[in-house]
């Protein structure tokens, strides 16, 4: 829905004055707008319109289809890979990168399945420049996986509640959260 917070009409004034600030309510929030003399919906004198004002605004994205949005974009960012460093403490770091598309996860799994049926193992990991891992860290590696997909969940849960609230009304707020004060997506790495 978009309507003016408090609906005026539009003179100009003089030569001097080209334009004016109008606040439009979007969705439930008030959002401030520039009017300039040249804007072709504003003629002089012309009464600013419902209309009028929806040629200058985006319009509203339903709640489906911003849920959808988050949706895809938690699954862009799981499908994205992350780095994990396995080094032990105080060591330099050794960094593993995996993948956490569905071919990763997969490959991620049965070398978890084999360091827990042998955890002796030692696995090639086949990346840039190939490292040998211990079967404990293939599971830390499966750990920190974990722990990315589950903050990709929580981040996607924060953001259905903030679009089931009005919070978040954009896809452009989807896609930076911050931009409505929740954290940001996890980053993969």
């Amino acid at each position: 829905m978009v309507a003016l917070a408090n609906p005026v009409k539009a003179w100009w004034n003089n030569a001097a004055q080209t334009s004016f600030d109008v606040d439009v309510i979007i969705a439930g929030k008030t959002v401030p707008m520039t009017v300039n003399q040249g804007d072709a919906a504003f003629a002089d004198g012309a009464l600013i319109t419902h209309s009028a004002i929806s040629a200058f605004v985006a319009p509203a994205v339903a709640p489906a289809q911003l849920v959808a949005y988050a949706e895809a974009k938690r699954a862009q960012i799981a499908s994205g890979g992350i780095s994990v460093n396995v080094a032990a403490s105080g060591q330099p770091a050794q960094m593993i990168e995996v993948g956490t598309d569905t071919a990763g996860l997969a490959l991620l799994a049965n070398a978890v399945w084999l360091a827990n049926a042998s955890p002796s193992a030692s696995f090639e990991w086949d990346q840039a420049s190939p490292v040998t891992l211990s079967g404990a860290q293939v599971l830390e590696i499966q750990a920190a996986v974990a722990a990315f997909q589950q903050a990709l969940f929580a981040q996607k849960t924060a953001i259905r509640h903030a679009i089931a609230s009005g919070a978040i009304t954009t896809t452009a707020e989807v896609g930076d959260p911050t931009l409505v004060k929740l954290s940001a997506w996890p980053a993969n790495s």
